[in-house]
């Protein structure tokens, strides 16, 4: 089950200044981020933070470059395995028990859908699959669909705000923030803000 997650952000640019306001939302809905930045640059960012690695990125590989359709695709990527698996998962998706057997691994993949929806004018919407491996007590193994809680997509957004705007974006502003920057790539070396856990993992 896919669950679309994504912060609404309106950016506006005061002209001949260089200087950006933005209106923070910490309302989820499926409008996606807005930003006031052509769609090429937005397209190219969101590449780069799907596989660049923590902390500017989130070290996923792309099945889909989107470079045609603006729609990127991440390849399924091993979250947790073994018996951290049901903690793990909690952290990333809302986790229910199981009565019948075990959560014996985690993994998700990320669709990202960037469009130009304006002059200048770019949406970008996150979506997150997950899906835990239950194993019964018969020993049958089944690839569970479990819905996102959000945090995958949050940290997606996270880092593309700070790619394009710098290390004082942040998401979880609600009054007006003034950024002394125009929209440009700036890296954030020294940024550990991953709300996502890393733990360590096996790959299958």
């Amino acid at each position: 089950m896919r669950t679309k997650v994504a912060l609404q952000l309106l950016v506006s640019s005061l002209l001949y200044t260089g200087t950006f306001w933005a209106s923070n939302s910490t309302n989820f809905g499926p409008d996606g981020l807005k930003v006031f930045v052509d769609f090429r640059p937005v397209l190219q960012a969101s590449r780069e933070v799907l596989v660049e690695k923590p902390p500017l990125g989130m070290a996923l590989e792309l099945e889909d470059s989107g470079k045609s359709t603006g729609v990127l695709e991440t390849a399924t990527h091993e979250y947790a395995s073994g018996t951290l698996s049901k903690d793990h998962l909690e952290k990333i998706a809302v986790r229910h028990d199981l009565s019948d057997g075990t959560w014996e691994k985690v993994r998700y993949k990320l669709q990202v859908k960037v469009e130009p929806i304006g002059p200048k004018e770019t949406r970008v919407i996150a979506d997150a699959l997950v899906e835990g491996l239950k194993r019964s007590f018969t020993g049958k193994e089944e690839w569970i669909p479990v819905p996102s809680n959000g945090n995958l997509e949050e940290t997606f957004l996270l880092h593309l705000g700070r790619k394009l705007f710098g290390e004082q974006f942040s998401l979880q502003a609600k009054k007006k923030t003034l950024w002394q920057r125009d929209p440009r790539y700036v890296p954030d070396p020294d940024s550990n803000n991953n709300k996502v856990a890393k733990p360590e993992i096996k790959r299958w």
